[in-house]
């Protein structure tokens, strides 16, 4: 089916809020009853679709999570131009080539995505702020069901304060972690 990108909020965390602050309450924070979801999370917790739409394929959150695997094509086709007669300096170059327009590709598509995942950033900052919730989580899945029917074991929870928050980290996200973001812990003095 398609990817989406779901959110969990603590228990006591305003929902409400956090819409508001963010603006159009039908876009964001749409509950989700999946009971297989709301049973592996802490009692209390509400599970959501962190924003309206058709889905969140293409969404630039994870999207960097595999750039740096080389495709799986290059010596496929490094056999085909071979055996078109290519010598090693002329494969050399288009080698050269291709990894500067993946680079340039890379670069321009990235100015895109850090703008997208800015928006991504401020729904976690309003959440622990605005909504109040100790913790604000977001997952990324491939769904093969619909979303209140979908069985979901995430791989990993991992837990990141605020301030670890960057726009790289949120590019490159893995799909089927739960990352669990919260405010840093103030030193007790």
């Amino acid at each position: 089916m398609c990817t989406f990108v779901t959110a969990v909020l603590s228990k006591g965390a305003d929902a409400a809020a956090i819409r508001s602050a963010l603006g159009d309450p039908h876009e964001i924070l749409r509950p989700i009853e999946n009971r297989k979801v709301l049973s592996r999370l802490e009692p209390g917790s509400a599970y959501f679709r962190a924003r309206e739409g058709l889905c969140d394929c293409g969404v630039a959150l994870g999207c960097q999570a595999d750039a740096g695997e080389e495709s799986d094509e290059t010596p496929h086709e490094l056999a085909k131009l071979r055996k078109k007669g290519w010598g090693e300096a002329k494969i050399k170059r288009w080698l050269e080539m291709r990894v500067k327009l993946r680079s340039r590709r890379l670069h321009s598509a990235d100015v895109g995505q850090r703008e997208s995942v800015r928006w991504w950033r401020m729904l976690i900052e309003t959440a622990l702020r605005e909504g109040q919730a100790r913790w604000f989580a977001l997952l990324i899945h491939f769904h093969n069901s619909p979303l209140d029917q979908e069985d979901i074991v995430w791989r990993r929870e991992e837990r990141l304060d605020l301030p670890a928050v960057t726009e790289d980290l949120l590019l490159h996200l893995e799909q089927d972690v739960l990352y669990r973001f919260q405010m840093p812990r103030q030193p007790r003095g």
